[in-house]
């Protein structure tokens, strides 16, 4: 291979191997069924905020039996509270934080006592859900400013208009 240095060599050489691991390892990854990897495809796929706690909701019930779920965030101007199920005696509470940002309160209840290998649980996977619960939070505050025209007049001006000028501008 006249012109390649030898890293180039050596690398394009690996290449195959390493699309195959990767082809390998994907295919893996689409048939595991387990509730870590499938609760991870799941909520890595959405951006919105209420379908990203369904999905929570349901691969947590796949895990741990709870009679509500109710999760509860102020989101710039407004109270988001998404709720589903029937409560119980029993609860337990969770604020969701990330670098120190707050992301709301998943409240659980149930008729029997929670234990601590199934309070371990939930915190597992509220730990792969904070990142994407994060981003779908920040979403909906995007969509929420975005959307103060429709609303008042005020905020910025759907894609492609230009906001209004004032008389005496220029």
């Amino acid at each position: 291979m006249a012109g390649t240095t030898p890293f180039q060599r050596i690398t394009s050489s690996l290449q195959p191997d390493k699309i195959a691991a990767l082809k390998q390892a994907r295919e893996a990854w689409v048939r595991a069924d387990d509730p870590v990897t499938r609760l991870y495809r799941r909520v890595t796929m959405t951006l919105s905020l209420e379908n990203l706690l369904g999905i929570f909701a349901e691969e947590l019930g796949r895990v741990i039996s709870f009679g509500q779920f109710t999760y509860r965030h102020r989101l710039g101007n407004q109270e988001f509270v998404y709720t589903s199920g029937v409560g119980g005696a029993h609860r337990c509470d969770y604020q969701l934080n990330l670098e120190g940002m707050h992301y709301g309160t998943l409240s659980l209840t149930r008729r029997a006592r929670f234990s601590e290998d199934e309070l371990e649980a939930i915190e597992f996977l509220l730990g792969i859900l904070i990142s994407p619960l994060r981003n779908a939070c920040q979403y909906a505050l995007v969509e929420q400013a975005g959307s103060g025209h429709r609303e008042c007049g005020c905020g910025h001006p759907p894609p492609g208009r230009s906001s209004p000028s004032v008389a005496g501008e220029g």
